[in-house]
This record gives structure tokens, sequence and C-alpha cells, in this order.
């Protein structure tokens, strides 16, 4: 009998045992399946990669200068006369230049280039236009004719604005009694490493001669699909040629890069026409630039 309740006893012993195992089992298999995933560190050369395009891309930012504009706005009236108010206009300025922001010398040189060119036309519109609106109201005043305001108007866009170069296109119109406004282009393109205004031969590698006979074939090639030109426009694309009348153009797109020739109105078409222009692309002439 205690033989037979030992065996018993150790049977249970056996079994309760084998259960215990199971349920550890279980609950281990349990955990490995909730346990956080791990994370493998970056390698070095993916870190690099990382800072190196972060860098490249804050450079990239950083080279494109951040503007706003000075100008003049202002009206001037006839002098009244005594006793009466001065309530006829003469002429209005709507005046615009770009002013870069930052403290940097070349930003400073360029700023201090468009500052002079406001105040000679500021001092322009005060005295010599506005004499010459009073003395066309006077004369309109005599032939009792119509009176048309004097005006100017003058403002900018920026036609290229990236690591090396700030190009500036500046439209620039009047109004001085005529049948109609005359307007003009004037363009500066600004070297951004040293601040300086940049002259057509720096872009070349070859003479004048050279660059300037082979832009010439390239806008008579365009002006073919231009309309009123003058009849001999192959002529005088040549003959009015200035190197001063250009610009740098970057499609903002595509990155795409062209020198944009200008021809002022009456060059090479009617006043009708207005401004010409000719977009070359850099790569088109990649063989003759530095």
């Amino acid at each position: 009998m205690k033989n037979k309740t030992k065996a018993v006893f150790l049977v249970l012993c056996i079994f309760m045992l084998a259960c215990f195992s199971g349920c550890n089992k279980n609950q281990g298999a349990t955990e490995s399946t909730t346990a956080a995933p791990v994370t493998t560190a970056p390698t070095e050369a993916t870190t690099a990669a990382t800072e190196a395009t972060t860098a490249a891309t804050e450079s990239e930012e950083s080279t494109a200068y951040d503007f706003t504009s000075i100008g003049l706005s202002e009206t001037l009236y006839l002098e009244a006369e005594e006793g009466k108010e001065g309530t006829v206009v003469l002429c209005e300025a709507d005046i615009n230049f770009p002013h870069i922001e930052g403290d940097d010398e070349n930003i400073m040189n360029i700023n201090s280039f468009y500052e002079n060119v406001l105040e000679e036309q500021t001092i322009f519109f005060r005295e010599e236009f506005y004499t010459m609106a009073n003395d066309s109201y006077e004369f309109a005043k005599e032939n009792e004719s119509e009176y048309i305001e004097f005006f100017m108007q003058s403002d900018f866009w920026v036609a290229c604005n990236d690591e090396k170069l700030f190009s500036v296109v500046r439209s620039h119109s009047e109004y001085d009694g005529g049948n109609s406004a005359h307007t003009t282009l004037a363009s500066e393109t600004f070297n951004k490493e040293t601040g300086s205004m940049m002259e057509l031969s720096e872009f070349f590698s070859v003479e004048q001669s050279e660059y300037k006979d082979r832009l010439v074939k390239i806008m008579v090639e365009q002006a073919k699909e231009k309309s009123d030109l003058f009849e001999n426009y192959d002529q005088l694309i040549a003959e009015t040629f200035a190197e001063r009348d250009f610009y740098i153009h970057k499609d903002e797109q595509t990155g795409e890069m062209f020198l944009v020739i200008v021809y002022q109105p009456y060059s090479i078409a009617p006043n009708s026409t207005g401004i010409v222009d000719f977009f070359i692309s850099m790569e088109e002439i990649a063989d003759i630039l530095k």
C-alpha cells in the first residue's frame, strides 16, 4: 500500500513539472513576438552623405540674395498763384530699384550703385522733368489745348540670382508730352564674389569681334521668326549691337542659362514694336565661354 501511494505521488510530481515547463515555454514565445524591433545604427557613409546633402541645400539657399526695393513715389503740382491752392498735377513719379538685405561689402557696393541711380533720377524728376512739364502746361494754356500730365515710371525684375550672379533688368518709361510714352530697358549683371558690375566681354574666352559675329549670326536667325522689324534688320542687328545692353536669365524650372541681348526702340524696329530681345542659350555658345 505504501509502495502504491509513493508511485501515485511520483506520477503527480512528474505531471506538474511537465505543465510548469510548458507554461514557461509559451510565455517566452509571447515575449519574443511583442519585443520592440531592433533599429540598425546608420553607417558612417550614410551619415556623411546626409550631412553633405544638408550642407549643399543650405549653401544653395544662402547664395540667393534676399532683396526688397527702394524708390520714389511723388506728385508735383503747378505752383499756385498767391491765395490759391495748387491743384493742377504737372508730373508724377513711381520709381523702384532693388535693395539687397545684408551688410557684406559686395552687397553694399551693389546697393550703393542703385542708391546713386535713384538719387540721379530724383534730381532729374524734381528739376528738369518738372520744368519741362511746367513749360508744356503753359503752352497748352496759351493755346487753349488739353494738358496731359507727365509721368516717370521705373520698375525692375531679377533675371538671375544664383551662387555667382545677380542680374537685374529695369524697365523705364517716360511720358513728356509726345504722342506716346517712351520705354527703354537697362540692365546690370553683378559678380557676387566681387560685387562689381560685369562687362559682356568677361563671359567670353575669345576676342570681341569673334563673339560678336557669333552672336549676330544667332540673332539674325532668330529674327526671321519675329515680326515688325525694319527690312534691313540683319544689317542693323550688327550695326546697333550694344555691349551694354545684355543680361543673364536663369530659367527657374529647368536651371537653363541664357544670355539675353536687348535692342532698344528704333534700333532694329519701329517704336510701336517696342524693345526687341534675343534669348541665346549658354549651351549654344559654350565653346567660346570662359
